[in-house]
């Protein structure tokens, strides 16, 4: 079967169908985490002195070494900021893409992975301000039109309080979109946020590489390896119980 592109190798993924000439057509597969496995990611992450956003940062990339790429994967995620006091009274949407490379010896366990991807998270947010374009002139990749340069994966987590919007006279009411949002102009978006206790959110994907089917057990596939992870955050990833909660049809 064809694979996806990965991470900073250009190796692929499982899963995915051949690359269509630059076409791309977005998807999204929804996904909830209920309140109790939740809860435990947030134990665990206290319990290993980081946070929510690295822990499942870590997830993620474990759920995507398997799918081709062992040990080795490149994330990208946003981050919004007005860190120079000179652009407080701008006007506008201050946005930067930060690159995210997680390595891990073979054999690590997740609690080393997790580890991993908290240096390269505090590492990222270090320097929030440096252009991912300047990033790009520096490392200068091979640009090829099919895919974004240095990575093609997102991760997002949305965690800040939700305001109510209140306007005289007026009743304002949040809706959840039906459609892909921007994050599907990547190969493979997870995007998550926090409300009710719960964790929800989407895998948005490129269409021309993938179909509904194969994301939905991605999907499912994330959410049986979380589960696998608070269990046993200290047995090597590429063992049993975590190295089975990734298992990918034959065939496909």
């Amino acid at each position: 079967s064809g694979c996806a592109l990965s991470a900073s190798s250009g190796r692929r993924f499982c899963g995915a169908g051949p690359l269509a000439g630059g076409e791309f057509r977005a998807g999204a597969v929804r996904l909830r985490l209920n309140s109790e496995l939740t809860a435990r990611l947030r134990l665990l992450s206290r319990e290993s002195e980081t946070t929510l956003f690295v822990t499942l940062l870590a997830a993620y990339a474990l759920l995507l070494s398997r799918y081709g790429n062992p040990e080795d994967v490149v994330i990208g995620t946003g981050v919004a900021n007005r860190y120079p006091v000179e652009t407080e009274a701008l006007i506008g949407f201050f946005v930067n893409t930060l690159a995210l490379r997680l390595r891990w010896p073979e054999g690590a366990t997740f609690r080393e992975i997790q580890a991993c991807a908290h240096r390269a998270a505090v590492g990222g947010y270090a320097h929030p301000d440096v252009p991912f374009d300047r990033i790009v002139e520096a490392l200068q990749p091979d640009r090829n039109a099919l895919h974004s340069p240095v990575f093609q994966i997102l991760f997002v987590l949305q965690n800040v309080p939700k305001q109510e919007l209140a306007l005289p006279g007026v009743v304002a009411t949040a809706v959840e979109l039906e459609r892909p949002t921007a994050g599907a102009t990547f190969d493979l978006t997870l995007s998550l946020k926090e409300a009710g206790g719960e964790l929800s959110g989407a895998l948005e994907f490129n269409a021309a590489l993938f179909d509904a089917a194969t994301i939905a057990r991605m999907a499912a596939h994330l959410e049986t390896l979380l589960a696998a992870i608070v269990q046993n955050p200290d047995s090597p990833a590429d063992r049993p119980p975590l190295a089975e909660a990734v298992r990918w049809p034959a065939g496909t």
